[in-house]
């Protein structure tokens, strides 16, 4: 009898390390940071008060859509490797920031999702059509009362650069792409 427990526990001991990377719950984090770490990253850029750098071959989609390797979940989003270069010998191009591109906060190593907007602070919020219209952006929300206009970019076109430009008028004081780190989990 005791023959057979020491069985189940080297089989336990042996086989459950490798059914955590077969189940699709995603990499453990040591692993996920170390894939992070291996991984092209572009140049840093600022969100709010956090400094982030777009990590290339990593892509966040709302869960059950998009296809890839699962690394990990952040929130309502699944964070896949898809398309890897690095496998088909190929150089991977330094990533830009779209939306649901993956960064990585410079001081924690934290991964957060680019959501897809811009947030400025403007010094008359009358302008945001015409900044909008001036830098081929969307006005998606205008908060008067805190002086922040809220824009959404094309698909496809880098939230970094588009931010930098809107930041470089004079009506604007401030602009930066919007980055999602956390996640409120519901009760």
């Amino acid at each position: 009898m005791n023959i057979d427990r020491l069985r189940v526990a080297v089989l336990v001991a042996v086989l459950l390390p490798n059914l955590a990377f077969a189940q699709p719950g995603g990499l453990a984090e040591p692993d996920v940071r170390a894939l992070v770490g291996s991984l092209p990253q572009g140049p840093e850029f600022r969100s709010d008060r956090q400094v982030y750098r777009p990590v290339a071959e990593l892509r966040a989609y709302p869960r059950g859509a998009g296809s890839g390797d699962i690394v990990t979940y952040k929130g309502p989003y699944v964070i896949v490797r898809a398309g890897s270069t690095a496998r088909s010998g190929a150089t991977a191009a330094e990533p830009g920031v779209t939306a649901g591109s993956v960064v990585v906060n410079v001081r924690t190593g934290q991964l957060g999702i680019a959501d897809g907007t811009i947030t400025a602070k403007l010094s008359d919020v009358g302008a945001a059509e015409a900044l909008a219209a001036a830098n081929g952006l969307t006005v998606e929300f205008v908060a008067g009362a805190i002086g922040h206009a809220f824009f959404t970019a094309p698909p496809g076109r880098d939230l970094a650069a588009a931010a930098t430009a809107l930041a470089k008028d004079p009506r604007v004081k401030s602009a930066y792409p919007g980055v999602r780190e956390s996640f409120a989990v519901p009760n």
